[in-house]
Parts: structure tokens; C-alpha cells; sequence
């Protein structure tokens, strides 16, 4: 499934690409992504400043380069003026631009659905993690 936004060039797509990067490969959760300002991302150090869930102070995570890669094509796409990173594509220009954590909830969805899969924004998290684990107890970490 993360393959999918790859196969489209449409901005969207790169859009959902980053997403279920993000989701993915650093457990995030759907607010903590909608969150997210262009100020947040450090695309010289390859880090992102992320509020996590219950956290005061956002704390900088290292991006896996396929998760750099998909955040810097859409940054490449959505362009480097200041505000929300992820951006709702509202024509009417109504709100603050901002993605909502509802069509998050719709993309992963609706990209699930495309490959057969029936997953939500947590599901994909849950699997990143899960993944992440197995390849460490793999090496020797772990239990």
C-alpha cells in the first residue's frame, strides 16, 4: 500500500505517499501528523519536530530515507511557504488550509481499499511498529 501514491504523480498522491510515510515508519498518529507546520521539518538534517501525544515539548525524529524522500516530493509539490504541512486542497480557501485528521482517516481508507485492505490511520502505525520490533528482536534486541 505505500507503493500506491508512488505509482500517481497527481499532488494528491504524493501528499498520500508522505502520509502513510509518516504513519508508517514513525508511528504517528493522525494528529500528531495533522499538526505538523512546514517549520516542523528539517529537510537539511533529515529530522521532524513532532508534538507526540501527551508530550509538552515537540521532540526532533529522524526520518527514514524513504520517509525523507516521500516528505521532501511533497514538499517539492506544496512548495516551502510557512503554515500546515499537510494541506486539505480546499479550493473555496475555507479554514487555515490544514488537513483534518477525518480525511486522513478517509485516505488511508480509501488507499487500503485500492490494494484490498481494510485499514485505518492507527492500523498502519500498529503495523510500522510491529515490523520495527520483529526486525530488532531479529538482530538481537529485544526479548
Amino acid at each position: 500500500m505505500l507503493t500506491v501514491g508512488r505509482s500517481l504523480s497527481s499532488r494528491k498522491a504524493v501528499r498520500d505517499c508522505a502520509i502513510l510515510r509518516l504513519l508508517h515508519d514513525l508511528g504517528s498518529g493522525r494528529g500528531e501528523l495533522v499538526a505538523l507546520d512546514m517549520s516542523d521539518a528539517d529537510l537539511t538534517t533529515g529530522t521532524l519536530h513532532v508534538l507526540g501525544k501527551g508530550k509538552l515539548q515537540k521532540e526532533p525524529l529522524t526520518l527514514p530515507a524513504p520517509t525523507r524522500d516521500a516528505l521532501n516530493a511533497w514538499i517539492d509539490v506544496r512548495g516551502t511557504e510557512p503554515g500546515p504541512l499537510f494541506l486539505n486542497g480546499d479550493r473555496a480557501g475555507q479554514g487555515d488550509g490544514r488537513l483534518t485528521g477525518t480525511v486522513v482517516y478517509k485516505v488511508v481508507r480509501s488507499l487500503g481499499q485500492a490494494v484490498g485492505v481494510e485499514t485505518k490511520p492507527h492500523g498502519i502505525g500498529r503495523l510500522g511498529i510491529t515490523e520495527a520490533v520483529r526486525t530488532a528482536q531479529q538482530a538481537g534486541y529485544g526479548i
